[in-house]
């Protein structure tokens, strides 16, 4: 689908008088009325008529200047992920590529059972361990 800008022939920047004076100048030219039988002028009334549709209505042309729907009027997905421009992480020397794991991250080892209380629990038992070794 086109830009609906360039389907009208207006800039971005366009008043709505302006939309709507080319918009009805290219629709005198291709309306199918005006073109009985003519598919190839229906076809461009439809497209000039889904342009007018977005840029006309403030709306939708806000969203479709901000890329929240694109020229047909859809909706465009809102969250882009990591893995959409990540590409082949398996050449080498990528950027991201690293086989260590969490070997770099401190104490990534006892991380969770801190945040689970295993390592208090761990450090209750040594310390206990020790009371029973020094009474002995």
């Amino acid at each position: 689908m086109k830009n609906p800008y360039e389907v009208l022939g207006v800039a971005p920047s366009a008043s709505e008088d302006e939309i709507r004076k080319a918009f009805r100048g290219l629709a005198k030219t291709c309306h199918p009325d005006l073109n009985p039988g003519n598919r190839q002028a229906e076809e461009r009334f439809k497209e000039l008529s889904l342009a007018n549709e977005i840029v006309s209505d403030p709306e939708k042309r806000k969203r479709f200047d901000a890329g929240e729907i694109d020229a047909s009027g859809g909706e465009r997905p809102r969250q882009q992920y990591y893995k959409n421009y990540a590409g082949d992480r398996s050449k080498a020397g990528h950027p991201y590529e690293n086989a260590s794991g969490f070997s770099d991250f401190p104490g990534a080892d006892d991380i969770f059972a801190d945040l689970f209380g295993q390592g208090t629990r761990q450090s209750r038992r040594t310390w206990e361990r020790s009371q029973l070794q020094a009474d002995d």
